[in-house]
């Protein structure tokens, strides 16, 4: 299933779950006073499917962490039958993009031959580069866990590392 048609189950109380998870976890954060302000109110909104949900999240860390304004546009918009490595260069095409990022693991599945066709320059982000800085608190980063560990452990600073 595509990430757009996966429907929330609202039956069960994954809401409650979640929350106190990330509470547990992350309540003696130095920045967990962000997931109160920004991320908390979007779990009182209801939500019909996954992607809407991850949208809001991604969009209230954009705008509100890292102080950018970036409209997401959602790829079921795009007209295309092209799938895999292909869907993505007719992706990056449409935005006229001559760039894209990849994480370490698309190694293991992207057809680079597609992009360098396509004259896009495919490059692998190593997130190996936050443990080399000397990030605050002594904070190690783990690319194996969500965005919010980094973002509730590292005040809003963190700028400097996304340019």
């Amino acid at each position: 299933k595509k990430i757009c048609e996966v429907k929330i189950d609202n039956s069960k109380n994954w809401k409650k779950k979640h929350l106190d998870t990330i509470k547990n976890i992350y309540s003696k954060k130095i920045n967990f006073q962000f997931f109160l302000e920004y991320l908390l109110p979007i779990y009182s909104k209801n939500y019909e499917y996954l992607a809407d949900f991850n949208i809001d999240l991604i969009q209230s860390i954009l705008k509100n962490y890292f102080k950018k304004n970036i409209k997401i546009y959602r790829q079921k918009n795009i007209i295309t039958n092209e799938k895999g490595s292909k869907l993505i260069v007719e992706i990056c095409k449409y935005f006229g993009a001559n760039f894209y990022i990849s994480g370490k693991g698309g190694k293991n599945y992207l057809d680079e031959d597609s992009f360098l066709l396509n004259n896009i320059n495919l490059q692998y982000l190593d997130y190996n580069f936050l443990n080399e800085k000397k990030l605050k608190n002594n904070y190690i980063f783990k690319p194996e866990l969500s965005a919010l560990d980094l973002i509730l452990n590292i005040k809003h600073d963190f700028d400097d590392y996304i340019k």
